[in-house]
């Protein structure tokens, strides 16, 4: 009786150890990932709506508002397109456009 107790707890203990360790190495990479994606911005993200005027295209309005936070225009322009739901980079004259920016 004495040893199956002792298995018994040797299974607990080894049971335990693994949630503990499983447990550090989730928030070790949580955590990791939580710093790289947040390590470009220096300020926050913040918004503002601006109206398509003649000869505005998502390029030149792109390079108007974007920032060091950006790896490209590229990348500014696909989330400038996102935040207003186009599927194309057509824009009219008089429309309403959501700009993200940092400050």
């Amino acid at each position: 009786m004495n040893k199956f107790k002792s298995i018994y707890e040797q299974k607990k203990l080894f049971i335990l150890l693994l949630i503990v360790f499983v447990l550090f190495f989730t928030f070790f990479f949580v955590t990791k990932t939580v710093f790289a994606s947040n390590s470009k911005a220096t300020s926050p993200k913040l918004v503002t709506s601006i109206t398509i005027e003649r000869g505005d295209t998502l390029w030149s309005i792109a390079t108007s508002y974007m920032s060091s936070e950006y790896d490209n225009v590229d990348q500014y322009i696909s989330e400038i397109k996102q935040s207003n739901g186009l599927m194309s980079d057509t824009i009219h004259v008089g429309e309403h456009l959501i700009i993200p920016y940092y400050e």
